[in-house]
């Protein structure tokens, strides 16, 4: 039996691909995630009252939710960190319980979808030294993080790193 490649080695695999093959990719994507069929047997699949997560692609966090409501195209779902209801496509939903940890291979820098908010790292400032914090917001160039001592820092990724372990 073939096992299916992990996300890390999809993730590594499109970093050899073209601009063009990314773009047609996405493309392909975006008509798989608009199937009917598709789209059928995954609304099916679920019921109001159903616990799941769903993943938040600008946080990069998988939110715990219970689903409320099924409508056409989209799934009302009551998220259970923040007590708000959302409306969300259903193929944001991880009802299999995926892992949406992403490896980082030997020697790669941490990037943007590495990281997820609320993740602890670290980082060596010119003056402070060496500081670790939690990250508090993913921007598109750098994350905004807060260290333990309550400032605030806006860090390129390149500059990251995993804390050190103690």
């Amino acid at each position: 039996m073939t096992q299916q490649p992990s996300f890390t080695d999809w993730l590594s695999a499109l970093k050899n691909a073209s601009t063009f093959d990314l773009y047609r990719l996405s493309a392909l994507i975006d008509d798989e995630l608009a199937n009917p069929q598709r789209l059928m047997r995954l609304l099916a699949s679920i019921q109001p009252g159903q616990r799941a997560t769903y993943y938040e692609a600008r946080s990069h966090q998988q939110r715990p939710c219970r689903i409320e409501r099924i409508l056409q195209k989209y799934v009302q779902v009551l998220d259970l960190t923040d007590n708000k209801r959302y409306r969300i496509p259903p193929f944001m939903l991880n009802l299999d319980g995926q892992s949406v940890d992403i490896d980082l291979p030997r020697g790669e820098k941490l990037a943007r979808h590495h990281l997820a908010v609320g993740d602890r790292v670290a980082f060596i400032a010119e003056k402070a030294g060496y500081l670790e914090g939690r990250i508090i917001r993913l921007n598109q160039k750098t994350v905004t993080l807060q260290t333990d001592t309550g400032h605030e820092w806006r860090v390129g990724y390149g500059l990251l790193q995993r804390p050190e372990i103690r």
